[in-house]
Order: structure tokens, then C-alpha cells, then sequence
């Protein structure tokens, strides 16, 4: 009952912003290279897939780390809206953005233009603005778009989030939500690898 609204919509707003800039931002790398045709030419290089994938991650990592950092220390010096637990809090915001990555790479391997690749974020985004619970509970929702909201990484780290933050839960309350990102992560990457090596044939 003490909770402040400002202390629910935190991990909101943070995953919010993450998710709109790590998705579109990567969706655009690929598919611009392959517009421009530079993609053919770092595939006839010595790098393998991972290597090429992971050059196009590891900038937009930093970045996203760097917002994220700011997002905190902006709301804990205005918003007076404390952290607990930085280990897991750490943990939860490295897997969620690894598999918004993974998203947004994929999305990137499967688009043909920068055009399509925005359009497929943005298709991805807005139902993930509204039922992954990031503004009001996942129990105002009926129950049958419940089970879609779980489809999203956000829902996943919006719940272990507030889990370990308001409400200091022990690891095996968001193991959950963990091992469920860390699914997305393992499929968004090796489902972009895959497509890659499909585009060298």
C-alpha cells in the first residue's frame, strides 16, 4: 500500500526506452548494409557469422549500458526511487538487453531495406507498449491476452525487476523470468546467425 506509482513505472520506463532504441536502432544495421551492398562484401571476408554479429551488437551494448545508468541515477537523485539488490538488478537489465538485441538483429537478417526493418519494429513495439505491464498490472488485462503478454522480453523483465526492487524477492521468485530471457537471447542469436549464413548462399 506504500508503494509509489513513480516506484511501480520505473522498470517500465527503463525497459520502454531500452526496447524502442535497442530494436529499432539494430533493426537498421543489417538491413542497411544490405541496401548500401556492403553485407555481400563482409561475408566474403574472414570473419565468421559470430564474429559479424557481434561487432554489430557489442556498440549498441555500450550504449544501452550507458542509458541505463543514466535512467537510474536520473530517477534516484529527482524521483527519490531507490535500488536494491544491484547484483540482480544487473543481471535482469544484461539478459533483457541481449534478447531486445537479439530482436532487433533478427528483425534486421529478415528485412531487405531499412524501411522494412523500421516497419517490422514498430509492428513488434506497439502491442508490447501496451500488454507487457509496464504501466498497470498484467492482472487488469483479460486472461487470454495474458498468455500473449508473456510472449514479450519486457513483460519478463518489468516483473523480475520490480520483483527483486519493491518487493526483495529471493532468486527463486524471477528464476522464471531469467531463464526465459535467456531463451529469447540463445534464439534471436542464433536465429540471426542462421539467416545470415542463408544470405551468404
Amino acid at each position: 500500500p506504500k508503494t509509489r506509482f513513480i516506484d511501480y513505472v520505473v522498470p517500465g520506463v527503463i525497459g520502454l526506452i531500452l526496447q524502442l532504441i535497442t530494436v529499432t536502432l539494430m533493426a537498421s544495421t543489417l538491413a542497411r548494409e544490405r541496401e548500401a551492398g556492403t553485407l555481400f562484401q563482409l561475408m566474403v571476408t574472414a570473419l565468421r557469422r559470430r564474429e559479424i554479429v557481434l561487432g554489430k551488437v557489442l556498440p549498441y551494448l555500450a550504449i544501452s549500458i550507458v542509458l541505463i545508468l543514466v535512467i537510474i541515477l536520473l530517477s534516484a537523485w529527482h524521483f527519490q526511487v531507490q535500488f536494491n539488490d544491484w547484483g540482480a538488478l544487473a543481471l535482469i537489465c544484461f539478459l533483457f538487453l541481449l534478447c531486445s538485441l537479439g530482436l532487433g538483429l533478427l528483425i534486421s537478417a529478415i528485412s531487405r531495406t531499412q524501411t522494412q526493418a523500421i516497419q517490422f519494429s514498430v509492428f513488434f513495439l506497439l502491442p508490447v507498449f501496451v500488454l507487457s505491464g509496464a504501466f498497470a498490472p498484467l492482472e487488469q488485462l483479460p486472461q487470454a491476452i495474458r498468455y500473449i503478454s508473456e510472449l514479450f522480453p519486457l513483460t519478463h523483465f518489468c516483473r523480475a525487476f520490480r520483483l527483486v526492487n519493491l518487493y526483495r524477492a529471493g532468486f527463486e521468485f524471477y528464476a522464471a523470468d531469467l531463464l526465459t530471457l535467456f531463451a529469447g537471447v540463445v534464439i534471436t542469436f542464433v536465429g540471426a546467425v542462421y539467416l545470415l549464413r542463408r544470405i551468404e548462399q
